[in-house]
């Protein structure tokens, strides 16, 4: 075996577990995110403290994966608005997330309370 092809797959293993390790780490951030992004407006809408909206956030994150999807995107939509219009940053973006994650959760909130009230009557 020369030394070209076993460096190339030594980079290759190197590459695998260093892709893996930034999986494990963003997997974990993004659902933090996930997780922050359902706490704030439940906090708000329920009225609760956020120590006991925190394992509700948790799993509504969890069981819920085409909101949490639709979350994420909004989330970028507005990072990619930031920075290509940087000047918009503090003011527009900031309010913009938080008016846009209110109303994104506060419409699954009700599909979710819907849902289980189908589910008690049937």
């Amino acid at each position: 075996m020369s030394t070209v092809t076993a460096s190339a797959s030594r980079s290759r293993l190197g590459l695998g577990a260093r892709t893996w390790a930034f999986v494990k780490r963003h997997s974990l951030t993004v659902y933090a995110f996930l997780v922050v992004a359902y706490l704030m407006p439940m906090v708000v809408h329920f009225d609760l403290r956020a120590v006991a909206c925190l394992p509700k956030a948790s799993l509504f994150a969890l069981s819920r994966p085409a909101s949490s999807v639709l979350l994420l995107f909004a989330f970028v939509a507005v990072l990619k608005t930031t920075a290509t219009y940087p000047f918009l940053a503090l003011v527009i973006s900031v309010g913009g997330w938080i008016q846009l994650d209110t109303w994104l959760c506060l419409r699954f909130f009700a599909e979710n309370e819907a849902r289980l009230r189908a589910e008690r009557i049937s």
